[in-house]
């Protein structure tokens, strides 16, 4: 009889060896099929990392572009804005000088005038005289 429960026991210890078997390669598999899909979502993540990478390139390019558009732009108005400034302050000058001018003809009319009604008053005092005589 020793020799049929060693028996027994021997099948009972490799029933229970192909049982823990059977689970180690149904965890194996679990975790392969868990390492596969860990490693396709680190791949997802991957491509859409480089994807928005890229995207940030390009936006940091055109950001360069135009913030060179928008300096030459600044660059070309600051000149315009120059160039006008040089002609008001030209135009300045020439209403200053035609007010002066203005101001000189206004002396010189009030001046003529004064002289015209000085000769009416002269010519008059004159024909006054020769009535007279």
């Amino acid at each position: 009889m020793t020799e049929a429960v060693d028996f027994d026991s021997v099948r009972s210890k490799i029933s229970k060896l192909k049982n823990d078997a059977a689970d180690a390669n149904d965890r194996a598999e679990h975790l392969e099929q868990s390492l596969k899909e860990k490693t396709d979502l680190l791949e997802a993540e991957t491509t859409r990392r480089e994807e928005v990478e890229r995207k940030l390139q390009t936006v940091e390019g055109d950001a360069f572009s135009t913030q060179e558009i928008l300096e030459e732009n600044i660059k070309e108005l600051k000149n315009k804005l120059e160039t006008e400034e040089n002609k008001s302050s030209e135009l300045e000058r020439e209403v200053g000088k035609m007010r002066m001018e203005n101001e000189q003809l206004e002396k010189s009319l009030t001046d003529m005038e004064q002289k015209h009604k000085d000769m009416v008053d002269s010519l008059g005092a004159a024909m006054a005289d020769l009535n007279n005589v």
